[in-house]
């Protein structure tokens, strides 16, 4: 089978880095400088690279073959230089796990017994008419996996489990960061007035999508976790 994947956390750090540096020295020119025109300058240049996304997106992307045999999944990776080969055997797996990121992605997460993982990310709509379609992909690992675990000489079967935003910390680091960005609001109001700075705006976004992204994955979770391939 062909697909694409995604590094999708190494470009999210990559990208996290750069708001964080270019929303830090907007900040000091606005707030300790005092320099407004500079300060516009620094928001235009947070904002410059988003026609860039998909040029971003293509830097991080990859073509993959699968191949699924009884016992293990191999994945060969098309790199810049050369194919990189990897190999999960499912008896050192524990449990997987599937999340939605966004609606453009989405994950499959294996689990091994020795507390290791690796996860795969996956466009959702076709980068190639050759792809397989990611919904299909993941639906043969949970019936390879599956299969499996219904034959009788496995003793140890593979679970599957809610995503981290499916689950109960999940929930908890979403109502501890609302609880935060309310106390920073409040703060900023009783320093500024009525003005709310940029930065808990973009927050208040990002929290949004982490609740939309439980709801993705609580949903997900709860459909095929009752589906005898979910075992």
């Amino acid at each position: 089978m062909q697909t694409h994947i995604i590094y999708r956390k190494e470009l999210f750090l990559k990208v996290m880095i750069y708001i964080l540096v270019t929303l830090g020295v907007d900040i000091v020119l606005l707030e300790v400088v005092k320099l407004t025109v500079l300060s516009v300058i620094g928001l235009i240049i947070l904002i410059l690279p988003l026609p860039l996304m998909p040029l971003l997106f293509r830097a991080f992307t990859r073509q993959m073959h699968i191949e699924l045999e009884s016992d293990q999944f191999n994945f060969e990776i098309e790199g810049k230089v050369d194919r990189i080969n990897k190999v999960i055997i499912m008896s050192s797996l524990e449990s997987y796990s599937i999340q939605y990121p966004n609606e453009r992605f989405c994950s499959i997460r294996f689990n091994t017994s020795d507390g290791k993982s690796k996860e795969f990310s996956f466009f959702t709509k076709k980068r190639d008419p050759a792809d397989t379609d990611s919904a299909e992909l993941l639906e043969i690992f949970r019936k390879s996996i599956y299969n499996y675990n219904s034959r009788k000489e496995i003793t140890r079967k593979i679970f599957f489990r809610p995503s981290f935003y499916a689950r109960n910390a999940g929930l908890y680091c979403i109502i501890g960061l609302s609880v935060f960005l309310f106390m920073g609001i409040c703060i900023a109001s009783f320093y500024k007035g009525k003005t709310i700075p940029l930065t808990f705006l973009t927050s208040l976004l990002l929290i949004a999508q982490l609740i939309q992204k439980r709801s993705k994955d609580l949903e997900y979770y709860k459909k095929y976790s009752k589906m005898p391939s979910a075992e």
